[in-house]
């Protein structure tokens, strides 16, 4: 009998048995998020003897074991190949980047980085026949490509061109969740009145970083409360991941982001914990042709109000010091009377983590 650990085994600690010789358990410790922890596999003997074909005549073929799926490790020579060409200068980046194709024909990033140089060289065909191999590619990472066509510069005057937006995909609604957190340039926002909703930034970027800035305006005071983390897509939802320095992740440092209707668009449903949630709706960053998004174009959202009524970790938010020596235990109300505070100058539906601003 053969069982893979999902997590490296640090050792056994005991064996059972049943009376009957039917099952065994196997208790062992591992080390998970930084903790070591003990768990306890067990198995039953007894369906593995009645399936083996060497065992019971009557099942000869036994089960059927599909072999578990292997990322083969990339090719050195392409690892090398794509980490010269992303050095070389713009003269010399061409032959780099064909050099990493003649490794891949369908490697994503040298695919769009031809395109780019061919579009700036003034060769408008030459470059749509690499996007349209881009969009043709299987590679998972080539639609982070896509993607960053439908912004960079170089393809300004392409962008016209119902050809090119069709393989950008530029006019069609996201279907992966990727595609709908970073169709539109990945970042997204809610506005804020007064003393009500608080305007709230949210930028994701390529390279799987999130920040977050909640502020905050009421009775002439201003308040800033920004977030950095990373971010991944997980089914149809993103999971932001607030790690705190020095410790290893665990699901409390993990925040779940939804996407919802609203209107012809998405929004996104936002639940960091602690009574901190808010919804936010697309900024457009330009495309720079007629017919895509507008530069700077926001979308006006109503918003939800963003309520902080609990202290908050500390791992969430990254600010450079904390007032009072950590004190946070003040809490805060706004109305149509104002904002008042029990111990300090209160903002609305404001966490009592905060950096404070004089006039």
């Amino acid at each position: 009998m053969t069982w893979d650990a999902p997590d490296p085994i640090t050792k056994i600690v005991e064996v059972y048995g049943s009376q009957y010789d039917d099952r065994v358990a196997v208790a062992y410790t591992t080390r998970r998020m930084g903790k070591e922890l003990t768990d306890i596999v067990g198995f039953d003997l007894q369906k593995e003897v009645r399936h083996d074909p060497q065992l019971d005549p009557d099942h000869p073929t036994g089960p059927t074991v599909t072999p578990p799926t292997v990322t083969p490790p990339e090719d050195p020579k392409l690892t090398k190949a794509v980490a010269a060409a992303r050095k070389l200068t713009k003269a010399k980046a061409l032959a780099g980047w064909q050099a990493v194709i003649s490794i891949d024909p369908q490697h994503a990033e040298a695919l769009y980085q031809i395109a780019v140089l061919q579009a700036g060289a003034k060769k408008p065909a030459e470059a749509q026949a690499s996007i349209s191999a881009l969009a043709a590619s299987t590679r998972p990472d080539a639609i982070e490509w896509l993607i960053e066509a439908r912004f960079d510069k170089a393809f300004a005057t392409l962008r016209a061109d119902p050809q090119f937006r069709a393989k950008i995909g530029l006019d069609k609604k996201g279907g992966s969740a990727y595609e709908r957190l970073m169709g539109f340039g990945g970042q997204w926002e809610q506005t804020g009145t007064s003393c009500d909703t608080p305007e709230v930034r949210f930028t994701a970027t390529r390279d799987r970083v999130v920040r977050i800035r909640v502020k905050s305006r009421c009775s002439g005071q201003v308040y800033d409360l920004p977030f950095k983390g990373a971010w991944r897509s997980d089914g149809d939802r993103v999971v932001l991941t607030f790690a705190t320095k020095g410790k290893a992740v665990t699901a409390a440092d993990e925040a779940v982001c939804k996407f919802e209707a609203q209107g012809d668009e998405d929004s996104l449903h936002c639940n960091l914990g602690n009574d901190i949630e808010f919804v936010v709706l697309p900024t457009r960053r330009g495309s720079g042709a007629s017919g895509g998004a507008n530069p700077g174009t926001r979308n006006q959202n109503p918003g939800r109000r963003l309520s902080i009524s609990a202290a908050f970790p500390a791992s969430l938010v990254d600010l450079p010091s904390m007032l009072d020596g950590g004190n946070n235990d003040a809490s805060s109300t706004c109305g149509a009377d104002g904002c008042q505070s029990g111990r300090r100058t209160a903002r609305p539906n404001a966490g009592r983590t905060r950096t404070r601003r004089r006039a």
